[in-house]
Formats: C-alpha cells, structure tokens, sequence
C-alpha cells in the first residue's frame, strides 16, 4: 500500500511540471527586461525624451545621491564596465566611441550616448532577452570616467580650472583638490547643473560640523562650481596694523574696522580720516571722523566693500614727538670708552 501511494505522488508531481511547462512563460519578452526599478524596456522608451529629461532636472535639484547618478547621461569617450550577471565572457572594460555607440558580444553595436545607466542596463538587457541570447538577463553598467564634460571650478580657490570627473565626487573634495579656499574666499558656494542652469544651488559655509556635511553635496559631470570673493576693507595710514580685512555679509561699520587694524597709532589725526570709494561715477574721497565716532557724538560709518581708509599722521603730534626725543638726547648723559 505504501509503494502504491508514494508512486501515486510521483505520477501526480510529473503531471503537474507538464502542466507548467506549457503555460506561457512570465519571464519572456519585455518581462525578462524587466529592471529592479520595476518597468519595461518598452515602457520606458514610451516616456519620451521629454520625460527623461524632467526627471533628469527633477533629481538634480533633489541632491538625492541615487537620482543624482540615475540623471547623468552617457556621452562619447565616457569608460564603462559592464557586467551580465552569470556570464562572466559577456562582461567586459569599454570605453565608448566618438559616435556614442559600444561594441559588445552577440548584440553587436549599440548606441548608449544619451542614455542614462540605468537606461544602457534596460536596453541592454532586452537586446539580450530578443535575440534569445541571455534567458533573463541581468545587466549592470557602471561609468568608471565621465570625459564628455569635466567639473569646472571658479573663484577663490588655489588651482581654478576644469577637474575631470572621474568616479564619484562631492564639493569638498574638489575644492581640496584645487588646493583650497584663498584667504580672500567669501561665504557663498554657487553650484550650477548643467541640465538645470535655471535653478542654481546655493550653500554658505559654515565651520558646524553638521552644516560641512550637509553642504558637502555630489557633483556632476558638466557642473560649475563658483566660490565667492569676500568684501575687503583696506585701512592704511597711522594704523598699528594696516592692511586689507575681510568682512562678513559684505558690511562692517568704521569703528569695527579701526579696531580690526589694532587702533591709531599715537601720531594719527583721527580727524583727518577719509574713505576712499570707488563708485560707478568714479572714486570719491568721503570724511570720516573717527574722534567723533569714539566719542559718541556722531553716527558710526558704515562701510563698503573694497573700501579704503586712509588715517593720515598729526603734524603736531609728530612735531611733539620730535621734541621729546631730542629733550631726552639733551638730557642723557654722554659717556666715553
């Protein structure tokens, strides 16, 4: 009885395999080119162009890493690994041609310019799936170097120029690789997408840990990143330390400046102070009355970048200075050796 049963359950299970066996596969067609996103090859060649490139902008401005890496586009010259899973001959080290297109095993020529990875693993995958090459194939397209665009990075930085986008980069990488900020940097970082110039994006540097981090965003093949020039005042004259001093926001008062340049020296004429400013009308020499100013009996200046102050010297102090030097040399005594 038991042999009987047990040959029954045989029987049964053989029925059941022939029975699949003829159902029409799931896997066929675009179904075997379907991605781990969850959409056909077809399907996503029915978006459009327009499509493509709305999200493309849309993922620019979310900064999301993995949308970042789905918007930026294969170009001509661009190195490439690809890889199908299971079939190690078909994988391979490739670098695309001037006219956009690869030469691969079995499918032949493609063309992948234009397209995104994730777009080169569909297509890829269903030219493999229709010729009847790879039954469900599974692709994966990794752009090593990006040499279509590189990065361009302008302002006040060390080393400005085009840096080659090679692998994955983030701002605060580019910028050390640059050599740095200048010590004329200001505070605002512009990052313009080249697919999205309409909606730069804006950062201010921050010395907060979380704020550097936050701000250390990915860059883009064809992205331009501009630092800012901070505003300078320049205090020259009877001033203890003069020299250009770079100010915050752009705006800084008369007597913060004063005090940024160590004070008077004991021979300025804070009376005789001036502001040089350059205006669309020409340079304009402006009063400034520092005495006034430290004593609260007039309004603080504000002033403007690239401003000049010029604190002159007092003929009457340098005068009585004078005198007190020779007062003492007529006093000294005089010895001899």
């Amino acid at each position: 009885m038991v042999q009987r049963f047990l040959a029954c359950l045989m029987f049964l299970g053989i029925v059941a395999a022939g029975l699949r066996a003829q159902q029409p596969s799931n896997n066929s067609g675009q179904d075997r080119a379907r991605t781990r996103s969850g959409a056909t090859s077809s399907e996503v060649k029915s978006q459009g162009a327009g499509a493509s490139a709305g999200s493309a902008q849309s993922a620019l401005r979310t900064g999301n890493p993995a949308e970042v890496a789905a918007a930026v586009r294969i170009g001509p010259g661009d190195e490439l690994d690809l890889t199908v899973f299971g079939f190690p001959e078909l994988s391979q080290h490739l670098r695309v041609s001037n006219s956009g297109d690869v030469s691969l095993p079995l499918t032949g020529t493609v063309h992948l310019a234009g397209l995104s990875s994730a777009e080169a693993e569909q297509l890829l995958e269903k030219r493999l799936a229709d010729e009847h090459f790879v039954n469900n194939p599974h692709v994966a397209v990794y752009v090593k170097e990006y040499t279509a665009e590189g990065i361009s990075l302008i302002g006040e930085v060390a080393k400005p120029g085009v840096y080659p986008a090679i692998g994955a980069h983030r701002l605060m990488d580019l910028i050390q690789a640059a050599g740095g900020f200048t010590e004329k940097a200001g505070k605002t970082v512009t990052v313009s997408r080249r697919d999205d110039p309409q909606n730069p994006i804006t950062l201010t540097r921050s010395d907060d840990a979380v704020k550097m981090a936050q701000n250390n965003i990915d860059l883009l093949p064809g992205d331009t990143v501009i630092i800012s020039k901070a505003g300078i005042v320049y205090i020259f004259g009877e001033v203890n330390r003069p020299g250009g001093f770079v100010i915050e926001g752009n705006n800084i008062m008369a007597s913060q400046a004063l005090a940024m340049a160590a004070g008077p020296t004991h021979t300025a004429s804070l009376d005789g102070a001036r502001i040089i400013r350059r205006t669309p009308d020409g340079l304009k020499d402006l009063p400034l009355p520092l005495t006034k100013i430290l004593k609260a009996k007039a309004p603080d200046s504000p002033l403007e970048a690239n401003d000049i102050v010029y604190v002159p010297e007092s003929r009457a102090k340098r005068l009585i200075a004078a005198t007190n030097i020779v007062s003492l040399l007529a006093g000294a005594a005089i010895y001899k050796f």
